[in-house]
């Protein structure tokens, strides 16, 4: 008796083989859809989703700096209205961005120019696939006040005993106001998709 129940000890300790198996954690993707800049269509929404390109391994740092040792490199892909038929093509994207996003289980990025006479704020708001803002970037954008000089030269001819003689007459009004409202330059929106990028809620 005392020989089975040795048996059965050692058989219960060497009937399971241990398990050297790794989990491999894949690579997640994030895809961001650029929504069209209503302000400018076509030029800023080309800016935005160029920069975006440049600018996508920021996200990367960002959360390598957050995860550490446990970092996972994200693919990630930037669609805008040229190109997002090629992920999906029956949802409007240019109806509702968000709402096809949400959808489609991807975050979204929407901007927005606030404007007065001579300030603006460029606007970027990144959502996640809940539709919800993780995060904003905004970038202050100032319009400039040139003074244009006005002025007028005008040479007198005349003749007299000694014969003919010139006479420069300068003739000077005050300075002429143009104001030059604020635009939205490649340089503020690189600089807001860094911000965006780099402060997102993760």
């Amino acid at each position: 008796m005392l020989f089975g129940l040795i048996f059965w000890l050692f058989t219960s300790v060497y009937a399971q083989e241990p398990d050297y198996s790794i989990d491999v954690i894949s690579t997640r993707g994030i895809v961001i859809y650029v929504d069209n800049e209503r302000d400018n269509s076509v030029t800023l929404t080309h800016l935005i989703s160029a920069n975006a390109r440049v600018h996508r391994h920021v996200i990367n740092s960002y959360y390598a700096m957050w995860e550490g040792i446990n970092f996972t490199k994200r693919d990630i892909q930037i669609y805008d209205y040229k190109n997002i038929k090629y992920f999906d093509s029956k949802c409007d994207y240019n109806k509702d961005p968000v709402g096809c996003s949400v959808e489609n289980g991807h975050w979204s990025l929407t901007s927005q120019i606030v404007r007065e006479e001579m300030e603006a704020s460029f606007i970027l708001n990144l959502h996640d696939e809940r539709g919800i803002i993780i995060g904003t970037a905004s970038v202050p954008i100032y319009g400039t006040v040139e003074f244009q000089p006005r002025w007028k030269r005008t040479v007198v001819v005349s003749e007299g005993l000694m014969g003919q003689s010139k006479q420069d007459v300068f003739e000077q009004w005050p300075d002429k106001k143009i104001k030059h409202p604020p635009y939205v330059r490649s340089k503020d929106v690189s600089q807001a998709l860094i911000i965006l990028f780099s402060s997102f809620d993760k």
